[in-house]
């Protein structure tokens, strides 16, 4: 029966493919590529630049320009190679200026092929021909005006053949030399007739992670962006990248930091598929229990070292068993580098790899991937096992956009590959399907993050919690953590007394934090016993600034951390607010009233806080708590408290009320509006 549903299912998927029309199951399987690919365009390129996933001929190079291709070269995609396709305009973007973004999931090079910056032979011929042909007229005529106009039009012409250097065509784009973008003269590019011929292909090499490309900022065609998988090589003595030349020849530097000189490569010709790693000569004196060379490989490859001495091998070399290879020929050398004399080999597999230290004995380093080992692509395999998602290519690229938008990249990316089965089954029913399934991935990270126990009540009192995205999310847990110093309890308890903690900003937290160390030794104490304070930081900075101008920061800290009971200003029946003296049920020395009192009439609003801070004023100085002198750290400060601080509701330089305000005022009088 199971036997007889499948195929029948089948039948049903191929028919409705045949169906299809060609551009349909093209875009969804370049939406699939994109979804699971080894690179994601980032940022405002994103709205630029569309990955193709199945180029063709006589596709367009642009999205806003007419070239299109009459050949691919060999960028073709079953040499596994990604094309990105950006807009024309690009040409525009100064070369300071970040053009395209990318997040790489494995080590890729990225290739630019640069089209149009030089002429072609057949344009220098032409120039040629006609400064003969200007000569030739220049000899026989006899005006002398007529004459001048000819030399300089010759002069013209030979100046542009002169400025012909195919080795300077970056001058506008310094950013190619300093990031060591290498020439590559073995890729046959594409041929587009709209844009002549390619004059000048770049590839660097560029480890998991995010990726920046500068502009071109030179008014010529853009280039043409291309990605395949590779292998990555870093030193880990020095930090930095080393050099992986897929095109060596002899001539070639051996180690970065010696003038020595390849005579032959040996066995190890590029057309063969071999890649050699240059590091420096210094790395080589790595003891053996440190490592030397870093590498993260995107497919499965075989290594091979070169050494260049007899002698004991290091120790790594048995107990990691790499395998003694015999070659029929070795590299050679110009220089005062020793014969290699042995060549050990190993396979490795997708992922990151350390090799130790050679321990002082000189080493070369190949590469060479293995074509049976390269990673699955996981688009392909989604395709042969449910084919019809061919034609739900829109719900595939909303999926992919709201994974990202919703859990981030890193998250999205591993839904997508670890739950195929999953995704593959939902982009054919409904685009509400689809953003349920989402809603409940945030929900299982809130509750991993936070225990179920805090974090369901969380969002069920502020629904909006699960409209934030996760790095957002993220981002303010992190920085709630660290305002409690890093107590994951005390960050779970705020965040089940005020669950909208989790809407804030992360400079919020920190904001308050400062500000509270700047006033009370126990800031920690504070938040723990009112973690709504995080909700009102424009309130803490403002009574801060005023009662460090009232009074001076020494003396303000030092009453408040004074007593450590208090009530916060209330009203009694009738509405009227209750002067200090009454709640603290004491004389006037309990207008200060500890911290408490003052956070809590911060919460209360500013109002209230304006009455507290008068009342201190007045306890603090003799008199009456009318127009006073402060003196706040040697220096006189003279204010009138009725004037900047008035009653709610009257103007500053309105005489203060007669009597306490009652909740008759408040009500709307006849035939007035409030």
């Amino acid at each position: 029966e199971h036997l007889l549903r499948v195929e029948a299912a089948r039948k049903t998927e191929a028919s409705q493919l045949i169906c299809a029309q060609p551009k349909v199951l093209r875009d969804s399987w370049s939406r699939m590529k994109d979804a699971v690919g080894c690179v994601w365009i980032t940022g405002p390129s994103q709205r630029r630049y569309q990955l193709q996933g199945d180029l063709k001929r006589e596709d367009k190079a642009f999205n806003d320009h007419r070239a299109t291709f009459r050949n691919l070269g060999d960028t073709d995609p079953s040499k596994g190679f990604q094309f990105l396709r950006g807009p024309f305009e690009a040409r525009n973007t100064n070369a300071d200026e970040v053009e395209l973004t990318l997040i790489a999931w494995a080590p890729v090079l990225v290739y630019l092929l640069y089209y149009g910056q030089l002429p072609t032979p057949k344009e220098i011929k032409g120039w040629e021909s006609k400064i003969e042909n200007l000569n030739a007229e220049a000899s026989k005529e006899k005006d002398k005006a007529r004459k001048q106009e000819l030399l300089d039009e010759v002069a013209s012409l030979q100046a542009k053949i002169d400025s012909v250097d195919g080795d300077n065509l970056h001058t506008a784009r310094s950013w190619i030399e300093e990031e060591k973008w290498r020439v590559r003269n073995d890729v046959t590019a594409p041929r587009l007739p709209a844009l002549k011929h390619c004059d000048d292909i770049r590839t660097k090499a560029f480890p998991s992670g995010p990726i920046k490309i500068m502009g071109h900022g030179a008014g010529s065609p853009p280039p043409l962006v291309y990605v395949t998988p590779t292998f990555y090589a870093e030193s880990v003595v020095s930090g930095n990248q080393c050099d992986v030349i897929f095109t060596g020849a002899p001539g070639d530097i051996v180690y970065d930091d010696r003038e020595d000189k390849f005579r032959s490569l040996g066995e190890f010709l590029p057309y063969k598929g071999y890649a050699f790693v240059r590091q420096s000569h210094s790395d080589m004196a790595t003891i053996q229990e440190r490592k030397q060379l870093r590498l993260e490989l995107a497919d499965r490859v075989t290594a091979y070292v070169v050494f260049l001495t007899d002698g004991p091998r290091p120790n790594w070399i048995q107990t990691e068993r790499w395998r003694r290879r015999p070659v029929q020929s070795l590299p050679g050398f110009d220089g005062d580098l020793p014969p290699c004399t042995e060549v050990r080999t190993k396979a490795f597999d997708p992922g990151e790899v350390f090799i130790r230290g050679s321990g002082g004995i000189p080493t070369l380093f190949f590469l060479r991937k293995d074509q049976s080992g390269q990673a699955p692509d996981v688009a392909k395999q989604v395709v042969l096992k449910r084919p019809d998602v061919l034609l739900c290519g829109d719900r595939v690229q909303h999926l992919a956009e709201q994974l990202r938008k919703h859990l981030g990249d890193h998250l999205a990316r591993a839904e997508l590959m670890n739950h195929q089965d999953k995704w593959a089954d939902l982009v054919q029913t409904s685009d509400e399907k689809v953003d349920a399934w989402i809603l409940s991935l945030k929900r299982d990270w809130l509750d991993s993050t936070l225990t179920e126990t805090y974090a369901k009540p969380a969002y069920a009192k502020c629904k909006k919690i699960l409209e934030r995205s996760v790095p957002d999310l993220e981002l303010t847990y992190k920085a709630l953590l660290a305002a409690v110093s890093n107590s994951k309890n005390g960050v779970l308890k705020a965040i089940q007394a005020v669950p909208s903690l989790m809407l804030l900003l992360p400079e919020a937290f920190e904001r308050v934090r400062t500000d509270l160390d700047s006033l009370i030794p126990d800031a920690l104490r504070v938040l723990s016993e009112y973690p709504e304070m995080f909700l009102r930081p424009d309130d803490l900075s403002y009574c801060r600034g005023e009662m460090i101008r009232a009074f001076g920061a020494d003396v303000m800290k030092d009453r408040l951390t004074k007593v450590e009971t208090s009530k916060v200003i209330t009203k009694d029946e009738a509405g009227r607010r209750k002067h200090p003296d009454e709640t603290a049920g004491g004389p006037r020395a309990s207008a200060w009233s500890g911290w408490r009192t003052w956070v809590e009439t911060i919460l209360a609003g500013r109002d209230e806080f304006h009455v507290w801070l008068g009342n201190l004023i007045g306890q603090e100085l003799e008199g009456e708590p009318g127009a006073v002198r402060v003196v706040a750290q040697g220096s006189e400060l003279v204010r009138s408290w009725d004037q900047n601080y008035p009653e709610p509701g009257l103007d500053a330089r309105s005489p203060p009320p007669s009597r306490p305000p009652t909740p008759e005022d408040d009500k709307p009088k006849k035939g007035k509006k409030k």
